[in-house]
């Protein structure tokens, strides 16, 4: 009818199916990784918001922590992992 279009009518996001392992540990680290490719801070350190740090802590917490890490191999395979750059087309994310 008014032809609108937006967030508020149309979701801005996309999906990609994550059909590999591989694909897993790249989003992770994808979701990790937007505060800085995004420009907030020039370090994933640094963005205090993230469930990175969470994953690093030793609190009680819901996020399946152990679980996580295991899926990188171990804690130094996470950090590896973060420790690498990552590649954006737009608004999809690849490894």
């Amino acid at each position: 009818m008014y032809q609108r279009k937006g967030s508020l009518f149309v979701p801005h996001f996309k999906r990609k199916e994550v059909s590999s392992d591989r694909d897993l540990t790249a989003f992770a680290h994808y979701i990790h990784s937007n505060p800085v490719h995004d420009g907030f801070v020039k370090s994933i350190h640094l963005w205090k918001w993230s469930s990175y740090h969470t994953l690093l802590s030793t609190k009680s917490i819901r996020v399946a922590r152990e679980e996580t890490i295991v899926w990188f191999g171990n804690m130094d395979g996470f950090l590896s992992i973060h420790q690498q750059p990552i590649e954006i087309k737009g608004k999809e994310w690849i490894d």
